[in-house]
């Protein structure tokens, strides 16, 4: 069987037409979009559902300020979307965070779905957790709430559970 191959490349979240400070292109989208096609078509009608913050969330939408304002964010959720001819659920909240007790964050929401309805889930976490000083934990941290790594773990396992086959990318 052929094995997928996902390349995440840095900068693939700015627009298009973004250029960084030393005017050279963050990445070839063009090449970005026609690599990896010979398989897709293993991917047609299968559901994804992708978690995770404003990385996840943003994508495919107009930036609504700053330099960027008007222009529209490609990011992995689209690229892959591109490239791979899935139905996907983009569930990413701006902001939002993996662990704590804010009702945005993923470990107060995961249990809000049904995991059979989908073939693969994206979990994109960290960048908040990090900023709002959550405690990342060890492999060892049994599942619970108390840590990065015991929040996923509780999530992971929850998503198993429900449906052993899906695909989970982190």
């Amino acid at each position: 069987d052929a094995i997928d191959t996902l390349m995440v490349v840095e900068g693939c979240q700015r627009p298009l037409e973004y250029v960084p400070y030393n005017f050279e292109p963050v990445v070839d989208h063009l090449k970005l979009d026609t690599m990896y096609r010979d398989n897709a078509d293993r991917f047609r009608g299968k559901r994804w559902i992708a978690f995770g913050t404003s990385v996840t969330y943003q994508d495919s939408k107009a930036y609504t300020e700053g330099v960027a304002e008007g222009e529209v964010v490609r990011g992995y959720v689209g690229d892959i979307a591109r490239r791979k001819p899935m139905l996907v659920r983009n569930s990413g909240v701006s902001g939002s965070t993996l662990a704590g007790s804010d009702t945005s964050a993923l470990i107060n929401r995961y249990q809000n779905y049904t995991y059979t309805d989908y073939d693969f889930v994206t979990i994109e976490y960290g960048i908040n957790d990090f900023g709002n000083d959550v405690p990342v934990g060890t492999a060892q941290d049994a599942a619970g709430t108390g840590t990065f790594a015991a929040c996923l773990k509780t999530i992971i396992e929850y998503i198993l559970n429900e449906n052993p086959i899906i695909g989970l990318i982190i």
